[in-house]
């Protein structure tokens, strides 16, 4: 990566934390925009303590468009809970087939928020492999009534 591209990256990232909401949502549109070069670094933060970064840098992440499937494929397998949710959330909204495994069986991660992402994740998909896996999902307490609700829209998937 150039040195004018990591300047220009780093900063867009320190916009990121800025109080205006008009040069954060500018920011996001940019580092969408320097696709692949920014990838990286916007997944890590994912796992920034302040809600409002993770959502941005995955809104970035989705606008690089499917480049990034295969490091957010990566990133649904991290150590930090928070970063396999982020990451799964982004899958969900590129659509991309290449998620539709990893995300069934992110169904039996360890943690809510990754099983909950997952969830929806998957009714964006509207795959019919999924089917089987959330209705397993029906089992767990956590995301039982959201596994419900994308079941019954299950039987108008087409593979």
């Amino acid at each position: 990566m150039s040195g004018e591209t990591d300047r220009r990256i780093e900063q867009l990232l320190a916009a990121l934390r800025d109080e205006n909401e008009a040069l954060r949502d500018h920011a996001v549109a940019s580092l969408g925009q320097l696709g692949a070069a920014a990838i990286e670094r916007l997944i890590n933060l994912f796992a920034d303590e302040d809600r409002v970064i993770r959502e941005a840098a995955r809104q970035a992440v989705v606008q690089v468009g499917t480049d990034a499937v295969p490091a957010l494929l990566e990133a649904l397998r991290d150590d930090d809970w928070a970063v396999r949710e982020q990451a799964a959330v982004a899958l969900g909204s590129l659509k991309d087939e290449r998620a539709i495994e990893p995300l069934i069986a992110a169904l039996k991660d360890r943690d809510g928020a990754v099983r909950q992402a997952a969830v929806l994740a998957l009714e964006k998909l509207r795959d019919p492999r999924a089917v089987d896996g959330l209705i397993e999902a029906l089992l767990d307490q956590t995301v039982r009534e959201e596994a419900a609700r994308v079941l019954k829209k299950s039987g108008r998937w087409t593979a």
